[in-house]
């Protein structure tokens, strides 16, 4: 069942054309398109305007920035500004979903997957799209070529997060970038430029905002077809969220030096119950697969010692974990890390 719609030359207004448009919603062996239009030669009139060449390089979604209109192309970003349209400096987006608008601060924030030197997280400042993900950039490496089209990204706050799905970079020549996780959301703070990474219990196809006793709420919808507001407390199912920090690898006098770790010394704030982990980097030639746990930080001021057992390492890489149902407040001011030199074997010993 379909109703025809036929418009007719009546005196150089339009030409002839067809828009059918299906109601029973059938197979697609019977029609494959739900609404089909058939002998339009043109469309009449000036309410509309060309954005470049197609060329592959769809339009995907659009967005506002101050009182101009930004058309977000798969490759290319333009600006309309009521009377003129001009190509900005950056590329498109791949996700429609991605595209963030932050009014407190007159910048949008989307995802752009394509090659790998393209590929990332861009800021549209007013004037250009710059890449603002090069500093974790073996992350963004990590995210599937499948799922560039699928990225949904929302605001809290000053906050933008954008769900990217599982993350694999395992084939990396460096240890310290072999990364797999499952349902990664991606943070970055717009006020103090920093990223967080996380995983989260749902994969996450959609996001929005509504108003709800006239307040708006922000909404996120799973693959299950559920939905659920954020943010809304540290728990999750009634299980605490975990806070998790991890160091860069700290080599004291180089990667190359072997060393006996003897004990740490940390400062910080508010870190009751925060769980100290290490890996050792270069033993001489490997690097830990998994975390081995040292202690809780009680002080201000926490001494905690290595185990001589395992204390022989290049490098060492700290982490620092916490669970609780209340907001995370820990702050780790000052890490010092004491060690000693294997002055009896370096790596360039071994290799003799």
């Amino acid at each position: 069942q379909f109703i025809g719609i036929t418009a007719v030359n009546t005196g150089g207004g339009y030409s002839a054309g067809t828009l059918d448009i299906w109601l029973d919603g059938g197979s697609q062996s019977d029609h494959p398109a739900q609404i089909a239009q058939s002998n339009i030669t043109y469309w009449v009139g000036s309410n509309w305007f060309d954005v470049k060449t197609d060329n592959s390089d769809v339009l995907q979604g659009m967005s506002e920035n101050s009182s101009n209109l930004l058309l977000f192309k798969t490759d290319t970003l333009h600006r309309f500004n009521k009377s003129t349209l001009k190509q900005v400096r950056g590329p498109g987006t791949s996700s429609k979903r991605s595209i963030v608008y932050f009014p407190q601060k007159d910048i949008n924030i989307y995802f752009h997957g394509s090659v790998r030197d393209k590929t990332g997280f861009y800021l549209y400042d007013g004037r250009d799209a710059i890449n603002i993900s090069r500093a974790i950039q073996p992350f963004i490496d990590a995210i599937l070529a499948s799922n560039y089209p699928l990225v949904v990204a929302w605001p809290e706050g000053d906050v933008f997060r954008a769900y990217v799905g599982n993350i694999s970079n395992q084939n990396s020549s460096n240890e310290a970038y072999n990364i797999l996780d499952t349902n990664v959301v991606f943070s970055y703070s717009i006020t103090d430029n920093k990223w967080s990474i996380d995983p989260i219990a749902d994969a996450i196809k959609c996001a929005g905002t509504m108003r709800e006793s006239n307040q708006p709420k922000l909404f996120l919808g799973n693959d299950s077809g559920e939905v659920f507001v954020t943010p809304s407390g540290y728990s999750f199912d009634g299980d605490p969220i975990r806070f998790v920090y991890e160091t860069k690898v700290i080599y004291p006098r180089s990667s190359e030096v072997i060393n006996f770790f003897t004990r740490l010394k940390i400062i910080a704030r508010d870190a009751a119950r925060v769980t100290v982990s290490y890996k050792l980097w270069g033993t001489p030639f490997d690097v830990d697969q998994t975390w081995t746990g040292l202690a809780d930080l009680k002080r201000d001021m926490s001494d905690i010692e290595i185990p001589l057992g395992k204390s022989r390492g290049a490098g060492i890489q700290l982490r620092f974990e916490e669970y609780s149902a209340k907001e995370p407040v820990p702050t780790i001011e000052k890490i010092t890390v004491f060690s000693t030199p294997d002055t009896l074997e370096t790596p360039e010993k071994d290799k003799q």
